[in-house]
């Protein structure tokens, strides 16, 4: 740990879809940083193993995880009231959970799935932690730094006629202009609660 960049120190910050991928890669690097990762997934044994590699790399004290199904309004609320019950701040929302589904698919709640997982679930665990996270501007859509990377590319890269690939930019693309509404809007609490089901609202529309 010596030399090591700890400017994350003290920070509490919560990843969802952190078992895999760049959820994984976001979640083990907070921690080298110092901070203390939540991470959030469906899959109790892979939350275990993610946990338990980012322990042994940086500390007993520097990873712990909540087991939720995100594509579900009760497991998005239970994933919020079991965070309350262990923390009473969160430092940085990283909302990364997120799939691509070929062919149309129906939450446990009866919403599509890309909706249900992708876009409702992110805004209503943004709604519930809202006044758990600092006073000061927030960048809470679901791995930002991810969707900005993405409409790059959706500038440089010819369309390739690839349906799934076409349907991954277009998820993306939503997901960065409700980005965009959120951080142009003002920093209050309920300003930005009624941004988000506008938001919510706008996408389920189309």
């Amino acid at each position: 740990m010596a030399g090591r960049n700890r400017q994350m120190a003290g920070k509490i910050c919560l990843v969802t879809g952190a078992t895999s991928g760049i959820g994984e890669a976001t979640a083990r690097e907070l921690a080298r940083r110092g901070a203390t990762v939540v991470v959030a997934g469906r899959n109790h044994s892979r939350c275990e193993a993610t946990v338990a590699a980012i322990r042994q790399e940086v500390g007993d004290s520097a990873g712990d995880y909540i087991v939720a199904d995100l594509s579900t309004l009760q497991g998005v609320r239970g994933l919020a009231r079991e965070f309350r019950a262990r923390h009473d701040r969160l430092h940085v929302l990283v909302n990364n959970v997120g799939a691509l589904f070929e062919y149309r698919q129906e939450s446990a709640d009866g919403i599509e799935m890309t909706l249900a997982l992708n876009h409702l679930g992110p805004f209503l665990l943004t709604h519930l932690l809202l006044d758990t996270l600092p006073n000061q501007p927030l960048h809470l859509t679901a791995a930002a730094a991810r969707f900005f990377e993405v409409q790059r590319l959706a500038r440089e890269i010819p369309e390739s006629g690839d349906r799934r690939e076409s349907q991954c930019f277009a998820n993306k693309r939503r997901s960065l202009r409700v980005g965009r509404v959120m951080t142009q809007c003002e920093r209050t609490a309920e300003t930005l609660r009624s941004f988000l089901m506008i938001a919510a609202t706008r996408i389920a529309m189309h």
